[in-house]
């Protein structure tokens, strides 16, 4: 159609209308010049007198640049190089020609770097250009050590400041330089006082994800003045020492305050065991290279394998299972460890001893919802558990909820809409079909609901969407003869009904699994018929239904546990 419309403006038919400009004049259609322009569309259609005349000057605008616009109105094309920027920008706001000035902004936002950001901010300012004011303020927050020691860094307004420091791309090596960079933007001597400021600034600055001994030297050193200026200023930090010394209760805070400085979630991999040893490794993935790394130096506090971890409020939890895998579930464990990842870098961070809980828990799910933990049935050296034990980070404390009708180990489970839902296992040598749910909010009671298609135990569950997939794991079609399961299914929470869609590639029990974007990953685990280790993750992309080959672990593992976090 532009085509077609340009061809005809180029033989000048159908054109009704002329825009002279100080390099000669132009023909052009109404109806496509209003279609791109409000200056235009008004001008046609709000009663103007131009509305009845075949012609208009526009002598004081810059001619090539009118030029340019109109032929990008038909071709969609438009030269921004050199100076011509500016200029096309300058002529687009003039007339009104929205997706102009977005192309125009897209090219500086591709265009800006450290040398020519504070000119690409005053066209942002004066062109009123928010998306540019942005992508400004993020370049300085990723580039705010080199930035913030330069004088440009002061010239700042301080609604940029605010933008900046509140940023989780900021790049700083700890809390407590975004505090002193804050300071010294404050006592910066020019018209009008800045403290009137300060607190706005401090607000930004995440006082609880400082170390309590940045928090002392922050109070004693170059805050103090502030603080003494500004007394709620000092609240803020008073705050943030309470924050670290309320361990257990961390994880029930949540505010801009106490995030991580970071938007890479990923998912992460904690534990496991490679034949008869267990391991204390922690990978994650790296999307951009396809490639699970280490998690800096971390690792677990002990060798663990079939443990179960859950999340509350990027705070992960390692619950029970195995320290010993030549004996099983009869070394079966019920300590807790909680990971704080360090607010700078995720990829370092500190262990917390949480309560253990009130029994040995090993092949079992954990579950995190309402602000608790839910432990599930498992099973230790003594026998297979049907109790329930619920977590309450406020008291650190373990109590038991309601248990399920029967003892079941080796299920499956996933939390949807803040309700618990459990799948297969298996009880007294048999493995088991049944799908139970239960909603913390409303009661603790456990509720059957239909079956899956298939018995199996060792398996995985993921909730995508209003949908709750089963996949791989182990079955025993024939009393003692275990084989392994490829089969998937979903229940459709809506329909309650159970669908199987395409097998996995090729068996896979004890896995890890994880929902990161569109995709299931399976990792780690192991075949029944070759009991041995994988170190494969597979790929399941719930959008196409189908199985791919993703990035090895680097080490063959199998009773590792998943979650994603922010890092």
């Amino acid at each position: 159609l532009l085509q077609g419309l340009s061809e005809l403006r180029d033989r000048e038919k159908y054109t009704d209308f002329t825009v002279n400009t100080e390099c000669g004049s132009i023909k052009v259609h109404k109806l496509v010049v209003a279609s791109c322009s409000d200056y235009f569309k008004a001008m046609f259609t709000s009663g103007m007198k131009e509305a009845g005349m075949d012609h208009i000057d526009l002598s004081g605008v810059n001619g090539e640049g009118l030029r340019s616009l109109i032929n990008f109105m038909y071709t969609g094309k438009m030269d921004l190089t050199g100076e011509k920027a500016l200029q096309q920008l300058e002529v687009a706001t003039y007339l009104q020609a929205v997706s102009a000035i977005e192309l125009c902004c897209d090219y500086f936002i591709q265009s800006l770097n450290l040398q020519n950001c504070m000119d690409m901010q005053q066209i942002a300012v004066e062109y009123c250009l928010p998306r540019l004011e942005a992508a400004f303020c993020e370049l300085i927050a990723e580039n705010f050590k080199t930035f913030s020691s330069s004088t440009d860094f002061l010239k700042l307004t301080v609604a940029q400041m605010e933008a900046i420091l509140g940023s989780n791309s900021l790049q700083v090596a700890h809390e407590g330089q975004v505090l002193f960079t804050a300071c010294k933007w404050l006592r910066y001597e020019c018209e009008g006082s800045r403290m009137q400021h300060a607190l706005r600034l401090m607000r930004k600055v995440r006082f609880p994800i400082m170390s309590y001994r940045q928090l002392m030297i922050a109070v004693e050193g170059p805050a103090r003045a502030i603080f003494n200026e500004v007394p709620d200023c000092l609240s803020l930090a008073e705050a943030g020492v309470r924050f670290n010394e309320e361990l257990s209760r961390q994880p029930l805070v949540r505010s801009p305050e106490t995030r991580i400085r970071s938007d890479f979630r990923t998912i992460v991999v904690f534990g496991g065991s490679q034949e008869s040893d267990q391991t204390a490794n922690i990978y994650y993935l790296y999307p951009p290279t396809r490639e699970w790394k280490s998690l800096g130096q971390i690792r677990l506090p002990q060798e663990i394998s079939y443990h179960s971890s859950a999340v509350i409020n990027n705070f992960v939890y390692i619950a029970g299972g195995e320290s010993n895998a030549v004996i099983g579930y009869h070394s079966a464990m019920k300590t807790v460890w909680r990971f704080m990842p360090n607010w700078q870098d995720g990829r370092h961070g500190r262990w917390y001893r949480a309560a253990s809980m009130l029994e040995k828990r090993t092949d079992f799910y954990l579950a995190a919802t309402n602000d608790r933990l839910y432990a599930v049935a498992g099973r230790n050296g003594n026998h297979e558990l049907s109790s329930v034990e619920v977590y309450d980070p406020e008291t650190d404390s373990w109590d038991f909820g309601e248990s399920l009708d029967n003892p079941v180990y080796g299920h499956a489970g996933v939390v949807h809409d803040g309700v618990i839902y459990i799948c297969g296992g298996g009880s007294m040598n048999e493995y088991r079909a049944d799908l139970w749910c239960m909603d913390p909010s409303t009661s603790q009671r456990w509720s059957q609901k239909p079956s899956m298609r298939r018995p199996r135990a060792f398996h995985h569950m993921s909730a995508v969407g209003d949908c709750l997939y089963a996949m791989g794991g182990y079955q025993n079609l024939t009393g003692e003869d275990i084989v392994n399961a490829l089969s998937v299914e979903f229940y459709d929470l809506k329909a309650e009904t159970w669908t199987e869609v395409e097998s996995m590639i090729r068996p896979q029990g004890g896995a890890g699994v994880a929902v990161l974007g569109t995709k299931i990953y399976l990792v780690g685990g192991s075949s029944w018929c070759k009991t041995r280790c994988s170190s494969i993750d597979k790929i399941y992309s719930y959008l196409t239904g189908k199985w791919s080959k993703g990035p090895c672990l680097p080490n063959d593992s199998m009773g590792v546990s998943c979650c994603v976090l922010t890092l």
